[in-house]
């Protein structure tokens, strides 16, 4: 297991790489890998987004069931 600091940049690093490979090497495998760099640093942004509202979503229903079992 990764430790949360480098899980937590990676999609940083993957965005820097990118731009860097699309914008500075002049070479057409540069370009498609940059993209695709680009491209999976999305996918994990929006991968953490969603897990990370679908679990506030479901504290929330579960807290809002405690409250009313409680009362």
């Amino acid at each position: 297991m990764i430790p949360k600091t480098a899980y937590e940049v990676l999609p940083y690093v993957y965005i820097g790489a990118g731009f860097t490979a699309a914008l500075f090497l002049y070479n057409s495998y540069a370009i498609v890998s940059g993209i695709l760099f680009l491209t999976v640093a999305a996918v994990i942004f929006r991968m953490r987004l969603k897990n990370r509202t679908d679990r506030m979503e479901r504290f929330e229903r579960l807290y809002t069931r405690e409250k009313k079992k409680n009362e």
